[in-house]
């Protein structure tokens, strides 16, 4: 059976019988316009919908017979051109995982837009557009797996929300876009289970991103050039071996915020190759991981900027960096057989980097600029610490507490002070001051076998060092 219906009434209403293929086309021009499809019962159902005028509303329903193995191939496509637009598609199906392909388009072209699309089934695709929006919004819900959803907002005050695999197991391999260009807007994405795909990109400022991920394998990318005040926050969950990874890249003028939270091993924030960025001034970074093999690569590249770094667990590493002016960063690792990098470029920085375990823990920290200031401890067996500053005024605190630990420092001109502290067996101290006056370093161990180096060039320096 085959139906056809080309309208341009005011209000269509279809209803497409029991059928192997169902087709309908409605065209509508004119104020107060409804149009509803409705296609259950066939193997395939195409549907097209177009409006042009204001106040349109469309809903399609489209679903399958129920059998189990013939596959569904719902299409749907919905125009809306206009002002007070409203478009709702359902998509169902019921076959063999990996048989079903239910697609939807939806563009709308005015202000005020809702569009909202649900689909349950597999391999199910959705793609919606909208252009000039004011305050516009967009609802995607998919259930099941394998399943695509595409979106493109434009206009200020935009709300998007994907939801994909929600309370059905097994539902992995999913992937959401979304693009949205404007200020004010909102984009929230939740995917469950393994080899979901979240990918946003927002240009506008006071924007926000909201990603939720459950499960494992599972990869959040997010581009935000937000001018000012944007939020991102990312949470992964995973729930197997294999972890999740995060990409961020955030620029913007003033006030904006990074926030991850993994929990799970092997995750990562960032690569060597695609490390994590934000570039905007006045803004901070707080990035937390829980579990076995964890690492963070990144950096901060502006003025008065925060970052915070918490890992706990072990084998997990941390690289991240501060250039610019009036930063401060802390770093606090937990665990065993950890590794930290840190590198700050600028004035009035400061550092706390906490390290803690049994095991191989490492730490490299370098500072460059004036009136620096930086308290490393470490806790725990074959620690190694090896830190350089350069500039005015620096400060610096070591306190190691555990066996074989080894401390390097060096710092520039100016006023430096330094005070170490070692309580275990086999510590090891050097300590390099170059130049200025007034330089003054403290060294404590408190062990048999312990070693100390001391280097001061300069004048008026002093040096205290207890075995």
């Amino acid at each position: 059976m085959r139906k056809h219906l080309l309208l341009g009434a005011s209000v269509a209403l279809v209803l497409a019988a029991p059928a192997f293929a169902n087709e309908s086309d409605v065209s509508q021009s004119g104020s107060s316009q409804t149009a509803t499809v409705v296609q259950t019962g066939g193997t395939s159902g195409n549907s097209d919908i177009t409006q042009a005028g204001i106040d349109n509303e469309a809903t399609i329903t489209q679903g399958d017979n129920g059998d189990p193995f013939v596959a569904t191939l719902n299409d749907s496509e919905i125009d809306q051109h206009g002002l007070r637009n409203t478009a709702n598609v359902t998509q169902y199906s019921t076959g063999t995982a990996g048989a079903d392909a239910n697609t939807s388009y939806l563009e709308q072209d005015g202000d005020d837009d809702i569009a909202d699309v649900l689909q349950n089934g597999t391999g199910n695709d959705s793609d919606i557009y909208q252009n000039d929006a004011s305050v516009g919004t967009i609802d995607v819900d998919q259930f099941g797996m394998g399943n695509a959803s595409a979106v493109d907002q434009t206009g200020d005050g935009g709300i998007v929300t994907v939801e994909q695999g929600l309370a059905n197991p097994g539902a992995d391999g999913n992937s959401s876009i979304v693009n949205q260009y404007g200020g004010l807007n909102q984009a929230t994405i939740s995917q469950e289970d393994s080899g979901n795909i979240s990918d946003v990109m927002q240009s506008g400022a006071e924007s926000l991103v909201l990603v939720d991920q459950s499960g494992s394998a599972n990869t959040a990318d997010i581009d935000q050039d937000g001018y000012a005040s944007s939020i991102v926050d990312v949470t992964q969950i995973s729930t197997s071996a294999i972890g999740s990874s995060a990409f961020l890249f955030q620029d913007g003028a003033s006030g904006s915020t990074l926030t991850v939270m993994q929990i799970g091993g092997e995750n990562t924030i960032g690569e060597s190759l695609t490390p994590f960025t934000q570039t905007s001034a006045n803004s901070a970074v707080d990035l937390t991981q829980i579990g076995t093999g964890n690492s963070i690569v990144g950096s901060q590249g502006a003025n008065n900027n925060a970052m915070s770094v918490s890992q706990s667990g072990e084998k997990n590493s941390a690289t991240v960096a501060q250039v610019t002016d009036n930063n401060t960063m802390t770093v606090n690792q937990t665990g065993a057989y950890n590794v930290s990098y840190t590198e700050q470029n600028g004035e009035n920085l400061k550092m706390t980097l906490d390290q803690s375990g049994t095991g191989l823990n490492s730490a490299t920290i370098l500072q460059s600029g004036n009136l620096n200031e930086m308290i490393v401890m470490q806790d725990g067996t074959s620690n190694s610490a090896d830190i350089k500053q350069k500039g005015d005024n620096n400060s610096l605190d070591v306190d190691t507490l555990g066996a074989d630990n080894r401390v390097y420092v060096e710092q520039g001109d100016g006023s430096n002070l330094i005070e170490i502290d070692q309580d275990s067996d086999g510590s090891n101290a050097r300590i390099f001051q170059g130049g200025g006056n007034g330089n003054e370093a403290y060294v404590t161990q408190t062990t048999d076998g312990s070693f100390s180096y001391v280097f001061q060039n300069g004048w008026s320096n002093y040096a205290n060092v207890s075995q």
